[in-house]
């Protein structure tokens, strides 16, 4: 009984060191865009994370409809930039319909930013009455330098839909109106 006792106390213990996040408190991507916007008009489009995680490695990008938007410009965000001590990659390749991202991170220290991963102008084209922005995160790994393998970060990723009407008007921020977790299932927000 002594002997289960301890071994019940020694791993309570070392719950705390464990690395892998669970499900509730994982880290979160995701997307703000627009509700709804007219042909013709600008539109913004920030990809985020929230909560806590710490990985030496992320390879992303946002997936877009380039019949229903136009790429614009791209700025970096502050999650990028507190990658500065590894690599920081964001760019729109060519003519591709996506944006990429790739962070890898040298060292025992990885990243823990939170906040905005980067922000991209579109401007709305139609061609759609509607257009999703898809995240598509393909590595989000824990690897620091004494591993040999990635552990993988549990995750989940809030993509967003831009409804496209007309004519002009405002387009303003909402929040993503989808969560998929890392399998690919969707559920409401």
């Amino acid at each position: 009984m002594k002997r289960l006792l301890a071994l019940l106390i020694a791993f309570t213990m070392c719950l705390p060191l464990a690395r892998f996040a669970l499900a509730e408190g994982s880290p979160r991507f995701y997307v703000e865009a627009p509700a709804e916007a007219a042909v013709g008009d600008t539109v913004t489009v920030r990809v985020s994370v929230s909560g806590e995680y710490e990985a030496h490695i992320l390879n992303m990008r946002l997936n877009y409809n380039d019949k229903a938007l136009e790429f614009v410009s791209l700025s970096r965000g502050p999650v990028l930039e507190a990658a500065a001590t590894g690599m920081a990659i964001c760019e729109k390749a060519g003519d591709m319909p996506f944006i990429s991202v790739g962070i890898l991170m040298y060292g025992s220290d990885g990243i823990k930013a939170e906040g905005m991963i980067f922000e991209a102008q579109f401007r709305v084209l139609g061609g759609a009455s509607s257009v999703d922005l898809e995240i598509e995160v393909s590595e989000f790994g824990y690897l620091p330098l004494t591993a040999t393998t990635a552990e993988n970060i549990e995750h989940t990723v809030e993509n967003a839909a831009l409804k496209i009407s007309g004519t002009g008007g405002g387009a303003v921020l909402t929040p993503a109106p989808t969560v998929m977790p890392i399998g690919g299932a969707t559920e409401p927000a």
